[in-house]
């Protein structure tokens, strides 16, 4: 199947449609985050309120909820997806180097503690997170606020869990807002403690989830789009930390998220209600571009199918459509320095290490004020 091709094509009726906000990141018919609405055609805009259910708490809240999250659990398990244990090698080994950085740059702004957020942490928060605010630990800087920004509420609730389980005289508090929306950082901005330093930890790739086309170059604007929404985040003088997949071999990356078809297929009978029947006639592909260096999952419709999704929404894909869910670009160590360095992020003094699959960055925002 010619994704990219059925994608120029595709159209959609659907019922019930709302506009989704004007403000914030959305997601273009080829299943990229960008962060402006009139990229969207009518199409992309009433398959995403629905499929992924940006009408009712965004793809974090739908995708996941339910039994996609046991599909990812089940994936994050699954011998072919370097990407967990990988990431979590780097987080290791980088995070007592994380916790001095932090350490030295609180005694050089007389800063008393730290306000840490949990950047779309998911489920895995103790193998992710974890390691640094223990790292932080060992080093004496008191760690008071913790902010935990995540559509789904399983994984808010389990980062709660974990972080409580760390550390018992901490102020938790949880959001589901959308981490790339600039008001996110408007209301978490008034609640850190004036003499604290601002971390926030993202793992898994999210950032990398990016606008563009599968078969032209790397996604470099929404790449973009996505650092300086995180720079914004964490705010003038904070710390950010990524740790993003650089894997050079496209068939690696292929065949790790081939585990991604059942949570797809989940999406399609959870979520929108499609019977087993009417599944077998959708296409789950998963195809890796070395032209953009980008993963693409998409559902292709071999025929007609009319549901009812689980909020109500009757829905109508059309034979010889697709659309694309939960993509991402790979990128390079050189790349990504410089996706950094345009979000002013600080790349010069940056801790930067790269194992043979990931590349760990934590950076300062150096915006003017």
């Amino acid at each position: 199947m010619d994704v990219a091709e059925l994608y120029r094509k595709s159209r959609s009726i659907v019922s019930d449609y709302r506009q989704p906000p004007e403000v914030g990141p959305v997601l273009d018919d080829t299943g990229f985050k960008i962060m402006t609405d009139p990229y969207l055609s009518d199409f992309g805009k009433k398959w995403k309120m629905h499929a992924e259910g940006l009408e009712h708490g965004g793809l974090g809240a739908y995708m996941y909820d339910g039994q996609g999250m046991q599909r990812y659990n089940e994936l994050l398990s699954h011998p072919d997806y370097y990407l967990r244990r990988n990431e979590q090698a780097s987080v290791s080994s980088n995070a007592a180097t994380s916790a001095k950085t932090i350490k030295k740059e609180m005694e050089r702004q007389g800063l008393e503690a730290v306000t840490y957020l949990a950047i779309a942490p998911g489920t895995e928060f103790l193998t992710k997170d974890a390691p640094l605010l223990t790292a932080l630990e060992v080093e004496e800087v008191p760690v008071n606020q913790a902010f935990i920004i995540d559509g789904n509420k399983d994984a808010r609730a389990n980062s709660r869990e974990g972080l409580a389980g760390l550390k018992n005289d901490i102020s938790i508090t949880d959001f589901d807002d959308n981490i790339f929306d600039p008001r996110t950082r408007e209301k978490i901005l008034p609640l850190i403690g004036p003499k604290n330093i601002v971390v926030g930890g993202t793992y898994g790739g999210t950032i990398m989830n990016a606008s563009g086309s599968p078969h032209e170059g790397p996604p470099l604007e929404g790449v973009q789009n996505n650092v300086n929404a995180l720079a914004g985040l964490v705010g003038v003088n904070g710390h950010l930390i990524a740790v993003i997949d650089c894997t050079p071999d496209g068939e690696v990356c292929k065949k790790a998220y081939e585990g991604f078809r059942p949570l797809g297929i989940s999406m399609l009978e959870y979520h929108l209600g499609m019977t087993p029947r009417q599944i077998k006639t959708v296409d789950v592909d998963i195809e890796f571009y070395d032209s953009s260096r980008m993963v693409t999952q998409s559902f292709g419709f071999n025929k007609t199918i009319a549901s009812t999704s689980r909020y109500g929404d009757r829905i109508v894909n059309e034979k010889g459509t697709a659309f694309g869910f939960n993509n991402s670009a790979k990128g390079s160590v050189d790349g990504v320095r410089g996706y950094f360095r345009t979000g002013n992020l600080d790349t010069l003094h940056a801790i930067e290490s790269a194992n043979d699959r990931m590349v760990y960055f934590h950076a300062k925002n150096i915006a003017p004020a």
